[in-house]
């Protein structure tokens, strides 16, 4: 059988379902050595103030699967930073990651990508991609409109273009 190695973290069920669902998918290896498992490189590359970032488990294990766009609050719920805004030298130094659960790490400083959706059919759920993407629980894509697309076709239209539908015979109540 698969044997299932593990890293013991206080509070488990505060782990983030995006490194979750990457861990679970085969995208983060596990090999039960906390010395390697924590330290081992998600992704690297330069941040919004230009600086170079290495982001480990470590620094996302914790991450919030959803984090809006409310700019004053952003920074305070990062969990990756440059080496400089650590020491208090950038302002702009501090990012999350997203795409870990599909294998395709980034870094994102705006919060608009940061939507782990754990409604999705999979384990521990996977990134909506998209801060206004809701869960449509019919067919079980992520949309942006009034509602979902693929399933109200006629009814996304009207409500993408701003007109109002409510006395139309296709007007669905969320």
């Amino acid at each position: 059988g698969k044997k299932t190695r593990l890293i013991q973290v206080k509070n488990a069920k505060r782990v983030s379902a995006c490194v979750k669902a990457a861990i679970f998918n085969g995208f983060i290896k596990i090999i039960g050595s906390a010395r390697y498992d924590l330290h081992q490189v998600i992704i690297k590359g330069p941040l919004k103030c230009g600086h170079e970032c290495t982001a480990t488990l470590a620094d996302v294990l914790f991450q919030p699967d959803f984090v809006g766009v409310d700019s004053n609050s952003l920074s305070g719920k990062a969990t990756v930073f440059c080496s400089r805004f650590k020491k208090g030298y950038c302002t702009e130094g501090w990012a999350f990651v997203t795409g870990m659960c599909k294998g395709n790490p980034k870094f994102d400083w705006t919060g608009e990508s940061v939507n782990h959706c754990k409604k999705c059919d999979c384990i521990f759920g996977e990134c909506a991609d998209d801060y206004r993407s809701f869960h449509c629980p019919t067919c079980g894509e992520h949309f942006t409109s009034a509602c979902c697309s693929y399933c109200y076709p006629d009814v996304a239209e009207d409500s993408d273009d701003g007109s109002s539908s409510q006395n139309s015979s296709n007007t669905l109540e969320l």
